[in-house]
């Protein structure tokens, strides 16, 4: 399905399809930073969450955030 040059048909999906294409979205961000960032991995190993852990909508929830307060720190890249 081909979104990105039909923003009209974005606004179009069912509440399914848009769950669906959320899911999609948000596991590839998170494997992402999984992989690519310690710090977030780490916080993830510490919370016992990995991201295949998500497998449906109502599953996101169980992904780690990370606070505020890592992103106004002066120390963030690390």
């Amino acid at each position: 399905m081909l979104l990105i040059a039909d923003v009209d048909k974005l606004y179009r999906l069912s509440t399914s399809e848009q769950k669906e294409l959320t899911l999609c979205l948000i596991k590839d961000i998170v494997v992402h930073h999984f992989e690519n960032n310690p710090y977030y991995k780490k916080l993830c190993e510490e919370q016992g969450f990995v991201p295949s852990d998500v497998k449906v909508f109502d599953e996101l929830t169980k992904i780690p955030l990370m606070p505020v307060s890592v992103f106004k720190s002066g120390d963030n890249y690390e």
